[in-house]
């Protein structure tokens, strides 16, 4: 397993109803008429933790050294983008219909653009806690997590925060709301969190597996169904708004870093050295994705989904992939 904190597939304002910028038929267009997931080509050879996409054209990661890559042709190219930190950066979500940019990471980093990403501003989080997660979910709320049980509360879209009490003192690697009111977070030691009041309180969630394993990702598709996996390929979900978990059957991924479902049946889990699975059946069973290209084995830590079958992953080493087809059979 990575020994640094590995930054989960948090959904992060995904536009499903766009255009489509980049029709799937162009013969230049990256894994056109391929199956699977297929490198691209990016100049970085950092680790990269987290991902945004506007919509079908225009993205966004960050990693390592706070480095960005940008890209506006639906990931054909990339380029860098300066961030205004040199501090590695593990979260990433956008906000106000798309122009107001967070990024968030190591020793309490929090950089704001409103321009897409192309200056930043830095914003005092009050921490200097390393921070794994961002979520704005609705209603001017914004909510960050990390190390040592650290949850920050923004009530003003991100200009200012202020910690709030967690109840325990387990690193926190990743948030998924429900709803401005609801959301999740997962950790170490097998902590769930859960909140109800706009992540005023937290109340922790029985977790009936190994309560020593890290649980890395966390994603709900509506108010009652969601997963949750991390280490041992350890894959959690509920089917009552975490009132109660129970395990599913593994996929042969180590260490499970992100997660995405598009339904209670349908989803996505990928991680250590490369590993990206797929469910049809709630987790019930798994099957194996083909990566083409240079990244067949790089530890893939995020994961975005434009629809059902456009989709986007990055990980270590540089490793950025897209699928046009939902990864394949």
């Amino acid at each position: 397993m990575p020994v640094s904190f590995p930054k989960r597939s948090i959904p992060l304002a995904i536009s499903l109803g766009c255009l489509f910028a980049c029709e799937r038929s162009k013969p230049t267009e990256p894994g056109a008429g391929s199956q699977g997931w297929v490198s691209l080509a990016n100049d970085s050879d950092r680790n990269l933790n987290a991902l945004a996409f506007l919509d079908e054209k225009r993205g966004w990661v960050v990693g390592a050294g706070g480095s960005m890559l940008a890209t506006e042709d639906c990931g054909t190219s990339w380029a860098p983008r300066e961030t205004g930190t040199t501090q590695s950066l593990f979260a990433l979500a956008l906000i106000d219909g798309g122009r107001s940019l967070f990024a968030a990471g190591a020793a309490g980093t929090m950089q704001h653009s409103e321009d897409d990403g192309t200056t930043w501003t830095s914003i005092a989080s009050g921490t200097n806690a390393r921070l794994c997660a961002l979520a704005f979910p609705g209603n001017g709320l914004g909510v960050a997590v990390g190390e040592a049980g650290i949850i920050l509360r923004s009530l003003d879209e991100g200009q200012s925060w202020a910690a709030t009490g967690s109840g325990t003192a387990s690193d926190l690697f990743a948030i998924s709301f429900t709803s401005p009111d609801t959301g999740y977070i997962v950790g170490s030691a097998g902590t769930i969190l859960k909140t109800v009041d706009r992540g005023v309180t937290w109340t922790k969630q029985a977790n009936p597996a190994l309560d020593t394993a890290e649980l890395y990702a966390v994603h709900f598709t509506d108010g009652q169904h969601g997963f949750a996996a991390g280490q041992y390929s350890m894959v959690l979900k509920t089917v009552d708004g975490g009132a109660h978990w129970q395990a599913a059957n593994k996929p042969h991924i180590q260490g499970i870093l992100a997660l995405h479902f598009l339904s209670p049946e349908e989803g996505w889990a990928a991680g250590d050295f490369g590993k990206i699975c797929k469910t049809r059946d709630g987790g019930t069973t798994w099957s194996g994705q083909q990566i083409t290209g240079k990244d067949t084995l790089s530890t893939v830590r995020a994961m975005v989904f434009h629809d059902d079958r456009t989709a986007w992953a990055a990980g270590d080493y540089g490793a950025l992939l897209k699928t046009l087809d939902g990864g394949g059979p």
